[in-house]
């Protein structure tokens, strides 16, 4: 067999392995990695939930600036979306599933690469959290072969960046808001307008009679102290101070009783003096506003513990908003 024959066949072969390799390669591909991250589930799931926190470790963000990217439902939590242009067209990321401090699903569709589902587990591990990333996509031919390594490059890139921002908000102890849900409980309440000098010694007043009140009711208290904020005034606060309680039972005179019913909320867990809470509520009304969340009520403070060290008092503020 002459050389010139041999070029043909080896020729025909290569054609013959193009064409026919891609037809026995499985439909579907996918990357699997993990990472152990020195933060809390809290911290990490914050950072994957919300799209916005994407700009500050995603890869795939490369190509993009902060003011081209649109996002929808503010971009946060199951069914929010997010896009922005690339050369091949946009590029578009949507949250499929999220489940709080568990796990988030996203798809994403990259104009000249396939289209991909990311599954992101997040473990408890003690003071750390282990994340398991797995990227799937499908086949499209040789070109697929390629794009798995790219993939799994990017998809490094972007854990080791996630890494990096959740151990450095959890070493500076950012405020993380949240979504959530305050669930319908009966309630006994009083609602006074308060003068701001008096704010403090009339509360703790009100919680008083209000356990009284539970005691005459014959019903427990069975949650934490709250206030709802109605209006502040530029001399006064309209301010609603409750108890969530063991069963319903009849307002009387200046006890108000009755079910709260449930709110959407957005919430933020703020540890110190009810001197600093200004804080948080600057902190969770600039979030809202980035995210224009429409109000849906007044604000509510959850007064979880008061312990004898006022630095570590935990309050839970919870703004009602209309998500999209």
């Amino acid at each position: 067999m002459t050389k010139r024959w041999i070029w043909i066949l080896g020729g025909i072969a290569i054609v013959l392995l193009g064409a026919l390799v891609p037809r026995f390669l499985p439909e579907t591909g996918s990357v699997t990695a993990k990472i152990d991250i020195k933060a809390s589930p809290r911290t990490v799931y914050a950072q994957l939930n919300d799209f916005r926190n994407w700009q500050l470790w995603s890869a795939w963000h490369k190509e993009s600036s902060p003011d081209d990217i649109v996002y929808g439902n503010g971009g946060i939590g199951a069914g929010a979306q997010f896009s922005f242009p690339v050369d091949a067209g946009t590029f578009i990321g949507v949250m499929v599933k999220s489940e709080p401090h568990r796990m988030i699903e996203a798809a994403i569709d990259y104009p000249g690469n396939p289209f991909t589902v990311h599954h992101i587990e997040i473990q408890d591990s003690g003071e750390h959290s282990l994340v398991t990333w797995s990227l799937g996509f499908k086949h499209s031919g040789w070109r697929t072969l390629l794009f798995s390594l790219k993939a799994s490059g990017e998809m490094k890139k972007s854990m080791n960046g996630l890494k990096n921002a959740a151990e450095l908000w959890e070493e500076q102890s950012m405020l993380l808001v949240e979504p959530g849900l305050i669930e319908a409980f009966p309630f006994i309440s009083i609602r006074r307008q308060i003068p701001y000098e008096l704010l403090s010694e009339t509360m703790s007043a009100l919680y008083d009679q209000l356990l009284i009140a539970a005691g005459d009711n014959h019903v427990d208290i069975v949650g934490s102290p709250y206030a709802i904020y109605h209006s502040v005034g530029d001399e006064k606060v309209d301010i609603e101070c409750g108890f969530p309680v063991s069963a319903e039972v009849a307002g009387q005179d200046s006890i108000s009783a009755g079910i709260f019913q449930e709110k959407e909320c957005v919430m933020l867990d703020f540890k110190g003096d009810f001197s600093r809470l200004e804080e948080g509520h600057n902190h969770i009304q600039e979030w809202i506003r980035l995210r224009d969340f429409p109000l849906a009520g007044p604000p509510m403070e959850i007064y979880e513990s008061n312990d004898e060290d006022s630095t570590i008092w935990h309050t839970r503020i919870c703004y009602p908003v209309k998500f999209e």
